[in-house]
């Protein structure tokens, strides 16, 4: 017969054979095929509530490829050439800017910010597209779903997520504390007020009662 092998990548022929005994091996390099892969930094400045943001990277088929949480700070993942898309969530639905301070994220590959964000409200997403890289290709072609990205999964520790959260309900504690003592000296001062009155009322009273005895004093005299 005339049987024979090949293998592709991103529709590229990298290695074939045919004549040969009982096994036939050969190196080659994913970077010959579509460029090698590339890193690309997802560059956050939180606001004063990180734990509410959490991103995702899905390849142009819709896989999800990388994901991380803000409240972690930057995250890295090597991607091949192609086109991804990147969303930013935010849970509390006020995006990374500007109420609370001045938040903000980017996807940075060789230096260059390929997408930003910060004032959005419960989602920003927006497309990018990965070439070049240190291998040889001769363009981004179509890589297999395999290779398309470096699995990255990050979540906040508990202890931090409670943290946040305690923060969070921080602001209207206070207010509550503050509204509470305004109140209270609120009342103190209507307290003040009435011990004040009914000192003068009793003042009055005493001072009548002492003008009606000297009057019936003076009849008495008179008499």
């Amino acid at each position: 017969g005339q049987g024979k092998f090949e293998v592709f990548i991103a529709d590229e022929l990298v290695f074939e054979g045919s004549d040969f005994v009982a096994e036939m091996m050969s190196e080659f390099d994913i970077g010959e095929a579509g460029g090698g892969p590339v890193e690309v930094t997802i560059a956050i400045t939180p606001d004063s509530y990180p734990e509410e943001n959490e991103w995702d990277i899905l390849s142009e088929d819709g896989e999800e490829l990388a994901s991380g949480h803000a409240i972690n700070g930057d995250g890295t993942v090597q991607l091949l050439p192609g086109k991804y898309t990147f969303t930013m969530h935010d849970s509390y639905g006020d995006g990374m800017c500007c109420d609370h301070g001045q938040g903000g994220v980017k996807v940075v590959v060789n230096g260059e910010a390929l997408f930003e964000a910060n004032e959005f409200g419960s989602k920003a997403t927006g497309e990018f597209t990965v070439s070049g890289g240190p291998g040889k290709g001769k363009g981004p072609g179509k890589a297999p779903k395999s290779l398309m990205g470096k699995q990255l999964k990050t979540e906040p520790s508990k202890a931090a997520l409670a943290s946040a959260r305690q923060a969070r309900m921080r602001v209207p504690k206070v207010i509550a504390a503050h509204a509470g003592l305004l109140s209270a000296a609120a009342v103190c001062t209507v307290l003040v007020a009435a011990t004040v009155i009914a000192i003068k009322v009793a003042g009055r009273k005493r001072a009548a009662a002492e003008v009606d005895d000297r009057a019936v004093g003076n009849l008495a005299e008179l008499m």
